[in-house]
């Protein structure tokens, strides 16, 4: 019965992972993104997988302004987000500005981004996971700029009305596993800042 129990669970798990979830981020003014990376024993990090430059269904149109973030990464697949809009309908003079709001997201005093893995109270162990962002403009090029704190990160920019960003857009994970990280699921949370600005 376990077995069976246990089955069912992992086909859920597996399912769920064929079709992400987007967290649409509709007039709000910060959102959250959730990371998991699993090492398995004797795991090699395998090579960045190139991004789909499609954006991803999403819902439908609502309010002056809805930013898309996923609400959760499984790094073991997928490396990297863009970012989008839709019903954008801020002024011709103002700018959609997401940035990531490095007094929660990154550590200090070093001002790096960590995954843990964790149970209950107790935690097993810590990996550094890079962030680093580039222009979802052209996806001929990935991103490279690594992001630290202490200060917020601006990850994209949008004008009126455009759906893709005209800065950045384009956020890139790269957890970096060594032979000191136990096997286990290692999870952590970017947090995101959305407003709009005047130019």
């Amino acid at each position: 019965m376990k077995k069976r129990a246990f089955s069912l669970v992992l086909a859920v798990v597996m399912l769920c992972s064929i079709f992400p979830l987007t967290a649409s981020a509709e007039n709000a003014d910060s959102a959250s993104l959730d990371l998991s990376y699993t090492v398995e024993p004797s795991a090699e990090p395998e090579p960045p997988a190139e991004p789909d430059p499609a954006p991803s269904e999403s819902d439908p149109l609502a309010g002056p302004y809805m930013v898309n973030i996923p609400s959760s990464v499984g790094l073991n697949y997928e490396h990297d987000i863009v970012f989008t809009t839709q019903s954008n309908y801020i002024a011709d003079n103002e700018r959609l500005v997401v940035s990531i709001d490095a007094a929660r997201t990154f550590e200090y005093p070093e001002g790096l981004f960590y995954l843990y893995y964790s149970e209950g109270d107790t935690t097993y162990g810590r990996m550094e996971c890079v962030l680093k962002r580039g222009a979802s403009s052209d996806f001929s090029t990935r991103p490279s700029e690594v992001l630290t704190g202490p200060e917020d990160a601006v990850v994209a920019t949008f004008k009126n009305d455009r759906p893709a960003a005209d800065t950045y857009g384009w956020l890139a994970f790269e957890p970096i596993v060594t032979k000191d990280n136990v096997p286990g699921t290692y999870t952590g949370t970017i947090y995101f800042k959305i407003s709009v600005v005047s130019e």
